[in-house]
């Protein structure tokens, strides 16, 4: 009999794993730039969709995925997988309870946002092959698109009424504006193309650095203008004066879920 359960649990506690692999490949799929820091190359080709058709199939996603996890027999794992079972589960539906405060119509602040994250992406990048500038130029081609769907969440924050505090967004139009004011050789876009792989022909590096040059030049200076201009004159003017979460819309139930949030 307890062999029989051992079994039992051994089983459970394979299934419990296999959902835990998948939920982390789902992760990596979703967030390529997350999988390029983790040292993960592939899809260093892509971006993360931030439409908001995006948004709402991860949202999805994570109902799906409590859903298949309540398939799952809690009282047949062990104990310890028992442990990571109640904890994936409170994390999900933490998830689908905070989808209602639409804090990804918040996308920018002074400490995060495209501005900052979209330049320091180079530093986590590997760029030893062709193959790896190829994906490079490919990311570099995506990012007004990721530009212009950030701007499209920030108007549906300013509709929406989900907003940062006007006080804590003023630096972010120089954050964004050092993004399009670079010289070429001092963008951190196009680093890449001043030092290549000793073993890459002159051919080669030459037509990767022109790429490299009319992507930057004349897609991505441009969006990060055009973003700077919506922050400036239109996101910034319209954010709240009042600092407290409870001036949102919903504010002071989202306030409440906040606490929950960093303290349990």
């Amino acid at each position: 009999l307890i062999m029989s359960c051992d079994l039992s649990s051994t089983r459970q506690d394979e299934t419990l794993k296999t959902f835990f692999q998948d939920q982390w490949e789902q992760n990596l799929e979703n967030y390529p730039e997350y999988a390029t820091y983790l040292g993960d190359h592939r899809y260093n080709d892509r971006l993360t969709d931030m439409s908001l058709d995006a948004v709402t199939k991860r949202q999805n996603q994570t109902e799906a995925s409590l859903d298949e996890l309540s398939n799952i027999h809690r009282n047949k794992l062990s104990t310890e997988y028992k442990l990571y079972y109640d904890l994936y589960v409170d994390k999900l539906k933490q998830s689908i309870e905070g989808q209602q405060y639409k804090e990804y119509l918040m996308p920018i602040d002074q400490m995060g946002g495209i501005q900052i994250s979209a330049a320091n992406l180079v530093d986590n990048t590997p760029f030893e092959t062709e193959a790896d500038y190829q994906n490079y130029l490919q990311r570099l081609r995506a990012l007004p698109v990721k530009i212009n769907q950030t701007i499209k969440l920030m108007k549906k924050g300013i509709q929406d009424n989900f907003m940062p505090p006007q006080i804590v967004l003023t630096s972010v139009p120089e954050q964004i504006n050092k993004q399009h004011s670079y010289t070429l050789d001092e963008s951190p876009f196009y680093h890449p193309f001043l030092e290549f792989p000793d073993e890459f022909e002159v051919e080669l590096k030459q037509n990767l650095s022109n790429n490299g040059e009319a992507v930057i030049k004349e897609q991505i200076y441009p969006a990060f203008e055009g973003l700077e201009n919506f922050f400036s004159h239109e996101y910034l003017p319209n954010a709240r004066q009042n600092i407290g979460a409870s001036s949102t819309a919903n504010g002071i139930a989202y306030y409440q879920f906040k606490v929950k949030s960093y303290t349990t």
